[in-house]
């Protein structure tokens, strides 16, 4: 078979008929260019560079996380016991190595104090049985190794934590 360039009509026998076909280019669409004035990116920079606005938004929690808040060390597995471990969320940061014991009141960074009160945790599977009365294995429970309690502070933007609290729990915080 010769090549065809586009444009040029080919015949093919089809079910014993001669049928012509035709080459021809395929149309794309257009994507429409969205007019924005001076103001607008000046006040928006990230429609210029995404890149830029997202590293502004992680600076902004990165200072977030580096204030420093007041609380007091649970070690639930161990009680009694220290734990040491080291931290770093952002690249600008340093590795930082922590020792806490069991009851001791601390200052630390916000950032940390997250840390522990979210990964110091393991599942404890279970069976279950589900609508069908067939047996799942799901996760049943989670057993906290350890915790850092606030002396000076509620996370709101860990809206499960907060909306778990009673008022009792809150004033004697």
């Amino acid at each position: 078979m010769t090549s065809i360039k586009q444009g040029e009509i080919e015949s093919a026998p089809i079910e014993n008929k001669q049928e012509e076909v035709v080459k021809a280019p395929i149309k794309r669409r257009r994507r429409k260019m969205k007019t924005v004035s001076l103001a607008e990116v000046a006040s928006a920079p990230e429609l210029i560079d995404p890149k830029a606005a997202q590293a502004r938004a992680m600076e902004k929690e990165r200072i977030k996380e580096s204030k420093v808040v007041r609380g007091k060390f649970k070690f639930d597995e161990v009680p009694g016991g220290s734990l040491t471990f080291s931290y770093r969320k952002y690249k600008k940061d340093g590795i930082k190595s922590y020792t806490f014991v069991d009851g001791n009141i601390y200052e630390i960074p916000l950032g940390v104090a997250k840390h522990l009160n979210q990964n110091g945790k393991y599942p404890v599977h279970s069976l279950t049985t589900d609508a069908n009365g067939k047996k799942v294995e799901g996760v049943g429970k989670y057993v906290h190794r350890f915790g850092f309690h606030s002396l000076d502070f509620i996370d709101t933007s860990d809206a499960d934590s907060v909306a778990t609290m009673s008022p009792t729990v809150i004033d004697s915080i």
